[in-house]
């Protein structure tokens, strides 16, 4: 009995680290997304803007 509730708890673990990379992955995607727009509002600017 035990060693079913220490298998459930490594599956709930793995789960919870699977959830909090995609999490991450997408913040960082989003991050991405934000950086390259503030780049091209720059380049805008120097360039005189549209």
């Amino acid at each position: 009995m035990p060693l079913f509730t220490v298998q459930l708890s490594i599956g709930d673990h793995f789960k919870a680290v699977g959830r909090g990379h995609s999490i991450k992955m997408a913040e960082s995607k989003v991050a991405q997304q934000v950086l390259t727009q503030t780049e091209l509002w720059c380049k805008n600017d120097i360039d005189g803007g549209p």
